[in-house]
């Protein structure tokens, strides 16, 4: 073997091992030279269950529908709710970014925030001619749309309500 083979080969194994070395501990720090850090994982799954409780104060809970929404990925379940007198929907949906944007695409006419900054828009349902009232949590579209004539005052206590039901 000539003389420069060796000192070649060890010099190109140290270039590899330098190199190796650098991409490592780059790699490994999780950051990179134009990176701010970690970005944010997406979230796949809602923040709590989408899940319509069984019982809210007299309400009893009727028929569930689950279903999908237009966008990907977008699941709703909607529960119908009666104490004999009253009869209300109780509307999950998620993914929901926007509270304006939630109670507009499930046709909640005239609808605006109950108060400054307090993220719940109530108005009137295309659906039923009643009130509704909705909010956004955590992603998760929360939607109460009365079937009976209630007044809104009496469908957003009752939505704190169901809030309270489903841990929120």
């Amino acid at each position: 073997m000539p003389g420069w083979v060796k000192p070649a080969l060890a010099g190109g194994v140290g270039v590899l091992l330098l190199a190796g070395g650098l991409i490592g501990a780059v790699l490994g720090s999780g950051a990179g030279p134009d990176d701010e850090g970690p970005a944010a994982p997406e979230t796949s799954t809602p923040a709590f269950p989408l899940d319509a409780p069984l019982v809210v104060d007299d309400l009893v809970r009727g028929q569930v529908s689950e279903s999908s929404g237009p966008s990907a990925g977008q699941r709703i379940v909607q529960a119908d709710y009666t104490d004999g007198e009253d009869t209300v929907v109780f509307i999950l949906s998620w993914p929901e970014p926007d509270v304006a944007e939630f109670v507009l695409n499930a046709g909640i006419e005239a609808a605006a925030e109950t108060e400054a900054r307090s993220g719940r828009f109530c108005g009137i349902s295309e659906d039923t001619g009643e009130s509704a009232c909705g909010e956004v949590i955590d992603e998760v579209g929360v939607l109460l749309v009365s079937v009976s004539e209630q007044s809104e005052t009496a469908i957003g206590e009752t939505l704190d309500r169901f809030k309270e039901e489903i841990g929120q």
